[in-house]
Parts: structure tokens; C-alpha cells; sequence
């Protein structure tokens, strides 16, 4: 939500930057190259930042601020608008995908063939990408999980003038999709539950090279991939009995040396999808930070169902049509702060070594020098502060027609969906 920013004060012994970046090292370098200090007298402060998702890899809006400030002497700030953050943005890569298999009489994958064409990042940004257009673009679709005699993949670079780079989980989300709906296709084909199918074309328990990233080399784990679908059909409870016109989807995925599958329940009527659950497994290995996890998983599906329903960046003439939230569509949201405070502060006792004093109408040292800093006027002095509100959580629920309601430990959030994990060393 947060448009690109920064700022830069450029001096003659030196320059520093303050920048809410995924790259900060790339930030150094472009002010070093434009002030033409070394890069030891160049100090960036990676800031937080209201979402990255891949965007704020670039430098672009810090070269802005570099070359003003240069010109200047003066620290600058640069802060786009909504518009200039939409227009001139770097995007998703379009791709186009033809899917070709075959199924046998005993309901195995006979053949497999992938297609693809896209606006390639590695074309654009990888030294050797235009050898290779295809790096960046298939991912775990060139090495699937599901064993069959006959496999291919071919690759066609689509040349654009459209800027392109790294969208949350770049190539993944797209190669996900296309290999698991078409796995569904073909479970059709066989007339076999589709759950039955990917468990009994994953086969054996076996590691599948990665031939993409050799150096590298982290393989598909087809145990674990298993193991997470098993667990969301069984939190799921697959080959329950539904309500009419309401049907269930399962797809598994590895990508980033984790492991995800998802069940979904979804009804359509008069041609508006209603996606009433999602379930998910997840195992990424020891989590060290579960709401982080947790966290992530929810927000893959705001973004996954955001883009299958209602996002679109349009080219018109060579310029992006959209321009702000107006005529860029989303889901529509409400959010609502819950206090989960376990007790309320008169019920809260006193730290053991601190005496209970009453309190004070004069405030802190501190208190004054937070003030001061922030040039804030101090809060009126009949102002009741509100009583044992520790922890705020927001709790989002999809406004419009497709609610999904989301469970996850207790914590409700945007289109919340069931979440289970596997802990694996």
C-alpha cells in the first residue's frame, strides 16, 4: 500500500539514505554511482515498509532522489503518488501456457507436455538471460512431482517493451497453477478422485532433482509433498458430503524448499464463483516465528484470489490504463481491531519490583521527549485511556458476494482459510 519513497542527503565526505527496501546494497550502489563517492561513505538505513512483495527490489525512485539531491546539497524525499506508483511500476510477467497429456487405461499420465510463453524477467535482468529466457520461468513445472514415461516442456520468449520483474513468488504462482489445474484435467480424463490421483502419481517416496538450479540443487521431497496433502483433505474432511451445487478442489505445491496444498469449497451461481473455505497444510520446515507463517499463508490467499477474481493491469497504446484504486479492482474489505487482552489493567497486578504509585496528571521525562520529538501535542488530560488494550488484531472479512471465512489458530484475518502445518527437521 505504501508508494515508493526514500529519502537521500548527499554531502561532499559523504551521503546517507534512508530507504524501505528489499535491496539495500542495490540502493548503496546507485547513490555511489551518482554522487561518485566510494561505497564504504555511502549509508543506507533499510526502513520498514508498507508491503515489498518484490517491487522495492528497484532502485529506480532512489536514483530520483540521488540526482536531486546532488544537485541541491539538501537531504530529499521522494514520494510518488498513487498514480505514478501504478504507471510505472515493474509487472508480472504475461505468460501463455498450452497443456497437452494423456491418460492410460490403468489411469497413469501416458504423456505430458508443457508449452509456455511469457515476457521473461531473466531476459531482462540476468547476465546471460537472453541465452536463457526460459531460467526464470517454470520453476517446479519443468520437474513435477507426478511420474509419467513421456515428459516435455518447451519455451517461446514473447518480447515486450513492458517493464517486468518479481511478483510474490515470482514464477511459482503462475507454474502452480497451470500444473495443478491441469493435473485436475487429467484426473478428469481418468475418471479418478483427483486427490487419489496425485497420491497415486507422486508414487513412491523419492527425491526429484532440481536440473533448473544445479548449484543449488534442492530436490522435491515427494514424501512431504504427501504428507501436506493428506493433512489439509483430512482437516478438510474430503469425501464428506457437500451442500448441492457446492464442490471441493485440492492442489499441492512445492516451491521455495516448502511445501503447501490447499483444499477449496466453491459454488457457482449465475456465474459468480463463491469460494466458501480453504484449508491449507503447510510445512516449510522448523518454523521459528508460527505467525509468521501463518501470516504468509493467509496473505498467499488474498493474493491468489485477488488475482484469479478481480486484479488487471491493462496496456493501452503503451501506457497502463489503471491508475489508482478507482479503476483498479479488488476485493472489498472490512476490518475491525478486536482487543484479546487477557485482563483488563485494574485486574493486572503491579511488577514485582516496581512500586504501585498512583497516577500522575504530569508526564514522564520521557514521555516529554517522545513529544518533543515528534512535535505531537501531549493527549488532553480527560482523556481515558482505554483499559487493557495490549494486543490489537484486525480481523478482516470479505465485504461482497464470495465471503470466505477464514479459521487459523484462533485468529481470524482476510479471506481466512483453515491452516495446518507439519514440523519437519
Amino acid at each position: 500500500m505504501e508508494p515508493m519513497n526514500c529519502t537521500v542527503h548527499i554531502r561532499p565526505d559523504g551521503a546517507e539514505a534512508w530507504v524501505p527496501t528489499q535491496a539495500p546494497q542495490w540502493a548503496q550502489e546507485i547513490i555511489a554511482k551518482v554522487s561518485g563517492l566510494p561505497l564504504e561513505k555511502v549509508d543506507v538505513h533499510t526502513t520498514l515498509m508498507g508491503g515489498g512483495f518484490g517491487r522495492r527490489y528497484q532502485a529506480d525512485f532512489v536514483m530520483e532522489a540521488a540526482q536531486v539531491a546532488k544537485v541541491t546539497g539538501k537531504p530529499v524525499q521522494v514520494l510518488w503518488t498513487r498514480e505514478d506508483d501504478m504507471q510505472h511500476d515493474f509487472y508480472r510477467p504475461a505468460s501463455y501456457h498450452k497443456m497437452q497429456g494423456a491418460v492410460d487405461a490403468q489411469g497413469k499420465v501416458a504423456a505430458w507436455k508443457h508449452f509456455q510463453s511469457s515476457t521473461s524477467i531473466a531476459a531482462v535482468w540476468d547476465k546471460n538471460g537472453k541465452e536463457k529466457p526460459e531460467a526464470s520461468e517454470f520453476a517446479t513445472a519443468a520437474f513435477i512431482p507426478y511420474d509419467t514415461s513421456n515428459f516435455r516442456v518447451e519455451y517461446a520468449l514473447a518480447h515486450s517493451g513492458v517493464p517486468r520483474a518479481w511478483w510474490r513468488s515470482v514464477e511459482h504462482s503462475s507454474s502452480g497453477f497451470v500444473v495443478e489445474t491441469f493435473a485436475d484435467e487429467l484426473a478428469a480424463a481418468a475418471g479418478v478422485d483427483p486427490l487419489k490421483f496425485r497420491l497415486q502419481l507422486i508414487g513412491a517416496d523419492r527425491k526429484i532433482p532440481d536440473f533448473t538450479n544445479p548449484k543449488e540443487n534442492k530436490p522435491l521431497d515427494t514424501a512431504r509433498l504427501k504428507a501436506v496433502l493428506r493433512l489439509a483433505a483430512e482437516k478438510a474432511e474430503w469425501g464428506k458430503p457437500l451442500p448441492k451445487g457446492v464442490g471441493r478442489g485440492v492442489a499441492g505445491y512445492f516451491s521455495f524448499e516448502s511445501y503447501t496444498a490447499a483444499v477449496a469449497e466453491v459454488s457457482v451461481e449465475k456465474g459468480q464463483v463463491q469460494i466458501h473455505r480453504i484449508v491449507y497444510a503447510v510445512d516449510c520446515g522448523r518454523p521459528v516465528n508460527p505467525a509468521g507463517v501463518v501470516a504468509q499463508v493467509e496473505s498467499a490467499a488474498v493474493y491468489a484470489l485477488s488475482a484469479m477474481t478481480k486484479d488487471a493491469i491493462t496496456i493501452d497504446r503503451g501506457r497502463v490504463v489503471q491508475s489508482n484504486f478507482n479503476d483498479y479492482d479488488m476485493p472489498p474489505h472490512e476490518r475491525h481491531a478486536q482487543d484479546r487482552s487477557p485482563r483488563s489493567n485494574e485486574q493486572r497486578r503491579p511488577h514485582r519490583n516496581r512500586r504501585a504509585r498512583p497516577p500522575s496528571s504530569s508526564p514522564s521525562s520521557r514521555q516529554r521527549r517522545i513529544r518533543r520529538h515528534r512535535q505531537t501535542p501531549p493527549p488532553p488530560a480527560n482523556q481515558a485511556r482505554r483499559p487493557g488494550l495490549r494486543r490489537v488484531v484486525v480481523v478482516a472479512r470479505h465485504a461482497a458476494p464470495g465471503t470466505i471465512p477464514v479459521e487459523c489458530g484462533g485468529l481470524a484475518a482476510a479471506f481466512t482459510a483453515n491452516t495446518a502445518a507439519t514440523n519437519s527437521p
